[in-house]
């Protein structure tokens, strides 16, 4: 995989090994066309720990009605909100629902801040038979080889800093379980282009890098810059999409 130079200057002599099967991956919006065929209705879906709905703003294209609900709800210009999305303060244990009312619950980056015990219940109490329940979330994000090995460096000391929770979230929950048939997941990933100094300003955003500097741990120094690779090239990187998906019995 050759940069992206972001004019005729950069250099395009650098190269790198491919995310790998990034080429093979839906994007978000082909894995969210997927999720929503699954299900035997399109009455309801349900997005819990919504934020800012942004699935249940894509969803209501699809379904009848939409439930977005969070303890702590992202508000969104009205203006911009579809007709058939409902915004709720609500938590994922007290889903704001008629009993198997929901052909579709879904959470992205969010099942492992929820009473689990209490979510599945609920999830258990208002989906239709047929429905479907899909707890998503972000995988570990996938980099050429060489970028890679530059920020291991700092990717291996930020490691101690992760929440507890978070080994489990990026292999996509795989130890849950939930009434129904598991379905097997598409590959899918959101893929963008950057530069080196673009993912030394993600890493500092990571909570663990939050959680090392407030800890005032020393942390390793990267330099913005990579031979053979110019300030403003461009390479891939990829976020890949997993979770657990399962299909109550119609």
């Amino acid at each position: 995989m050759k940069c992206i130079p972001a004019s005729s200057t950069g250099s395009a002599a650098w190269s790198a090994e491919p995310v790998p099967g990034a080429a093979e991956r839906l994007d978000p919006q082909g894995l969210m066309l997927w999720l929503a065929r699954q299900p035997a209705g399109r009455g309801l879906c349900i997005e819990c720990g919504a934020g800012r709905a942004e699935i249940g703003a894509f969803m209501a294209r699809a379904f009848g009605r939409v439930i977005a609900c969070d303890i702590r709800p992202v508000p969104a210009p009205s203006d911009a909100a579809p007709r058939n999305l409902e915004r709720r303060l609500a938590p994922a244990e007290a889903i704001p629902a008629d009993d198997r009312s929901a052909d579709l619950v879904v959470s992205m980056q969010a099942l492992h801040f929820f009473d689990r015990a209490g979510h599945l219940a609920e999830v258990r109490r208002v989906l239709r038979p047929g429905g479907v329940f899909a707890a998503l979330a972000w995988g570990e994000m996938l980099l050429p080889g060489p970028v890679a090995a530059h920020l291991a460096v700092l990717t291996t000391a930020l490691a101690a800093h992760w929440e507890p929770a978070r080994a489990e979230v990026v292999a996509g929950y795989p130890d849950l379980q939930c009434e129904g048939r598991a379905l097997a997941l598409p590959a899918a990933a959101m893929v963008r282009a950057m530069t080196l100094a673009g993912i030394l300003a993600e890493i500092s955003g990571w909570s663990a890098a939050r959680r090392a500097r407030a800890a005032q741990a020393d942390l390793p120094e990267v330099a913005p810059v990579l031979p053979g690779l110019t300030a403003d090239a461009r390479f891939a990187v990829a976020w890949p999409i997993v979770g657990r998906v399962f299909r109550t019995a119609a």
